[in-house]
């Protein structure tokens, strides 16, 4: 009777202590960001201090700390890991963490990356599968596509602006500390978030008016709709690279009244409904099928890498059943590539397209092919110039203090070669010429190519970047990409490029470097100085 009485008298005692215990840190106080969430773990205790009193809530957090921080798992592992002993600290929250790795080493003091731990709280939380997030999404981490969809969707992880969700590196304290209460926090139960709904405003409005595929120079403004006139006309100059259309490549032999009579014409018999476009249908807006669709054509007969399509009825859910088959095939080519607006098997399919779902499809359609042309003086097999899809940088955390400068960032080049001193006019000027021309100037560049060949005996091959041209009063200045893919003697930088350098550089040419060099087009007769 004694024993039992005790037990009650404990039990009461236990559950009167305090849940939230007062903790303080000499590095921490209660105004920064992550502290909220790092006393819910410190009261817990899966994490604490230092000695010194300090958190340090800048410091990365290895992989032994974090499975420490989550907590033991529910089942154990068979046999040891042999860089784990049984007296390492973490020795049974390691054993028990679930984390996959090659071979059978742990690796307990290597930094964790962002998508482990991700992966790691999507098996504590179940392992859910079918959750869908984009392809722009699940290709940062396919070796685990269902996990960083169901992180993303359900808003556990999203990166500062919704698209980069840097999933190599690392994560520091007060960021683990975060993410784990989030997790513990999130309804699961709860409808997803829609892919448009989660990428930032400033990217979209970034993305939106660096393609200007639109008259007037029209500004991005999330709810504002387009006409099927407009958005036909959209996707020619996104499949053209042309702002000013000429139409040539798709003549058209109807007319009538309008101003976008040919963009509708040109796009609906190709890829939308055979005989539908009309004078009517131009002023009516464009719901959502159509524009991917007319999207998906665009992008697929602009890449200029071979890509395959061709399969049909396989497609969103809430696209109209009795749909014409170049519109099934685009549609499906869409739905299989990933191409999402919201986070079920539907799209919208007729609802009025807004600015915003543009910009979610075109970051889409971009990270799927490269929406941006290179120009090469390299050569195919019929002997034309050879053209690269190039991506924009869609972080724009990344971009250059020079940005409002250029009509487009272009993912993979150096900062230091857009923010060295324009001495011409804007580039955006020139830009869509440079686009529409790109194989004039990469014939002039040829000059360039043959000079490096006969006074150095350097193979080449240059690069034009159409947003990396603009016009002074007598000339077109280029800066564009030498690349040495053979070099017979010996020579530096500065005695090939000299002052032409974009980034000045003193140092031995060898085959495979690249450089990108400012070079000048007389307006006139087009000769370099």
């Amino acid at each position: 009777m004694f024993k039992k009485i005790l037990s009650i008298i404990l039990m009461i005692s236990f559950i009167s202590i305090p849940v939230a215990a007062e903790v303080s840190f000499n590095d921490m106080d209660e105004n920064h960001w992550a502290y909220p969430n790092v006393i819910k773990l410190v009261n817990d205790g899966t994490v604490k201090g230092y000695e010194d009193g300090s958190f340090k809530p800048a410091n990365t957090v290895t992989r032994a700390e974090f499975v420490k921080m989550i907590g033991c798992g529910p089942d154990r592992r068979d046999s040891d890991f042999e860089d784990v002993s049984k007296t390492h600290w973490a020795y049974e929250y390691i054993m028990t963490s679930g984390f996959e790795t090659e071979g059978n080493n742990f690796y307990p003091s290597l930094p964790i990356t962002r998508g482990e731990t991700i992966e790691l709280l999507w098996k504590r939380h179940g392992s859910k599968t079918g959750v869908l997030a984009p392809s722009v999404i699940t290709e940062q981490y396919p070796q685990n596509k269902d996990a960083i969809s169901w992180a993303y969707n359900y808003k556990v992880m999203i990166g500062d602006d919704g698209l980069n969700l840097r999933l190599n590196d690392t994560l520091s304290r007060a960021e683990t500390a975060t993410l784990i209460i989030r997790t513990r926090e999130t309804d699961f139960t709860k409808p997803q978030s829609d892919f448009k709904d989660i990428v930032s405003e400033s990217t979209m409005k970034t993305v939106f008016e660096s393609y200007n595929l639109f008259d007037d120079n029209r500004s991005y403004s999330p709810d504002a709709t387009i006409t099927n006139g407009e958005m036909a006309r959209a996707a020619l100059r996104l499949l053209e690279d042309e702002f000013n259309l000429t139409y040539s490549s798709y003549p058209v032999s109807t007319y009538f009244d309008h101003k976008y009579y040919k963009d509708l014409l040109i796009i609906f018999d190709r890829c939308i409904k055979k005989g539908a476009a009309n004078k009517e249908m131009a002023d009516l807006n464009a719901n959502i099928e159509n524009t991917v669709a007319a999207f998906s054509f665009a992008a697929l007969e602009k890449a200029n890498e071979l890509i395959t399509y061709g399969n049909i009825n396989n497609t969103y859910k809430d696209v109209s059943k009795d749909i014409e088959i170049k519109k099934n095939m685009f549609l499906t080519f869409a739905y299989e590539k990933g191409i999402k607006l919201k986070a079920d098997d539907t799209i919208g399919a007729l609802r009025d397209v807004t600015h915003k779902d543009i910009a979610a499809l075109l970051i889409q359609y971009d990270a799927l092919i490269g929406l941006e042309t290179i120009f090469s003086t390299n050569r195919n097999g019929i002997n034309q110039f050879i053209k690269y899809d190039a991506k924009l940088n869609k972080n724009i955390s990344l971009y250059p203090s020079t940005k409002d400068k250029f009509a487009c960032i272009v993912d993979g080049i150096d900062n230091r070669i857009y923010e060295k001193a324009i001495e011409g006019d804007n580039p955006e000027e020139t830009y869509d010429f440079a686009r529409e021309y790109g194989e004039l100037f990469i014939s002039k560049v040829l000059n360039y190519a043959s000079y490096l060949r006969t006074n150095y005996g350097i193979e080449s091959e240059i690069l034009v970047y159409p947003s990396l041209v603009w016009a002074s009063e007598n000339e077109f200045v280029l800066r564009i990409e030498c690349k040495v893919l053979y070099i017979a003697k010996d020579a530096t930088t500065t005695e090939v490029f000299g002052d032409d350098l974009v980034i000045p550089v003193d140092e031995k040419i060898v085959s495979g470097s690249s450089y990108f060099v400012e070079v000048a087009l007389n307006k006139t007769d087009l000769f370099f100085r």
